[in-house]
């Protein structure tokens, strides 16, 4: 079997596997992201020492943007360490239209959840406020007030979308 098809069969699995329990329990585990990380550099060893390089360099560059985006508390530290092995998998190249395509899905799952809720147009108020602060570092706006119940979905659908559909189209 192709390493490309292997490497498709990984991010599938783990997309599902990810989306599968943070649904059901607003968390990724650790040894779910583990095993994936691992996964994307066996495969990528398998093709050679360089390949190997080459994808772990993707999994340090966005571990270190994750870091940032998590100490924002933007994202979770478990959709972090899915982002680390999803890096690992698909490489560089692909990873600017993993991230597009997660935040659109994102969007999508989040403005669906708040319309399910009745809570969309104070979602779009604190998505605004959010975005001058966020933009501006901080410096204008004001981070909006965030509650777990309220203003969280469960990240790993939307990255495990965005790393399938860099992937497929």
């Amino acid at each position: 079997m192709d390493i490309q098809l292997w490497r498709l069969v990984v991010l599938f699995g783990l997309s599902a596997a990810a989306a599968a329990y943070d649904i059901a329990f607003r968390r990724i585990p650790n040894w779910l992201t583990s095993a994936g990380l691992l996964l994307g550099l066996g495969l990528a060893a398998l093709v050679g020492a360089s390949e190997a390089a080459h994808r772990l360099l993707a999994a340090l560059l966005v571990l270190s943007i994750g870091l940032l985006l998590h100490r924002r508390r933007i994202l979770g530290g478990g959709d972090v360490k899915l982002l680390v092995a999803v890096a690992a998998i698909v490489g560089v190249e692909l990873l600017p239209r993993v991230f597009v395509f997660a935040a659109l899905a994102g969007a999508g799952i989040a403005f669906a959840e708040a319309y399910r809720r009745g809570l969309l147009l104070p979602l779009m108020l604190d998505a605004r406020d959010a975005a001058v602060y966020y933009a501006t570092f901080g410096r204008r706006g004001q981070r909006p007030p965030r509650t777990r119940e309220q203003f969280t979905v469960p990240y790993a659908v939307a990255i495990g979308i965005g790393a399938l559909a860099a992937w497929l189209l």
